[in-house]
Parts: C-alpha cells; sequence; structure tokens
C-alpha cells in the first residue's frame, strides 16, 4: 500500500544520509519510524528522544500537555542535538 511505499522511500533517504520531517497521530508509527522523535505542543518544543528511549505513555504524557509539571524531558537532549550537528 502507500504507506510502504513511504516507509520504504523514507528509509531510502536515511540510508542516503538525508533527514526528513514526519507527522502521525499513530504512536505505533511514529516509534518505529523515527529515529529521533520530538513532541510540540502549543508552538514550544516539550520532548525530545532518541529512537528506542520513548514510550508511548512518555509520548502521550507530552503530546496532552501534562509534561510541563515535570523537570524535562526524559533523555539527554543534549547528547541528541550534538549527535544532530556531528551529521
Amino acid at each position: 500500500g502507500s504507506k510502504s511505499e513511504i516507509y520504504r522511500l523514507m528509509n531510502d533517504l536515511s540510508a542516503e544520509g538525508l533527514a526528513t520531517l514526519f507527522t502521525s497521530s499513530e504512536l505505533d508509527e511514529i516509534i518505529g519510524m523515527s529515529d529521533r522523535i520530538i513532541v510540540l505542543y502549543k508552538g514550544r518544543r516539550v520532548f525530545e528522544c532518541r529512537r528506542g528511549e520513548a514510550t508511548k505513555e512518555q509520548i502521550l504524557h507530552y503530546v496532552n500537555g501534562s509534561g510541563f509539571a515535570d523537570d524535562g524531558p526524559h533523555c539527554d537532549v543534549e547528547a541528541i542535538r550534538s549527535d544532530a550537528s556531528v551529521s
């Protein structure tokens, strides 16, 4: 189907070292396809994590705005930024 074609294209681009921006309301899709997950809430980045570090519960926590009461993301955002700037 069309989703599998999109996934293949995204994987091909990633293999070439290119970035893609991908949005979805399907959490399994987000977790399965993303190297890095960033949640925006009301225009602010409220959560950022690498593949394998985020759970559905964490993502939902931030998507609905509940994450503002916390001290911050549950992963090392500075290390993620360092990795991204090297590529």
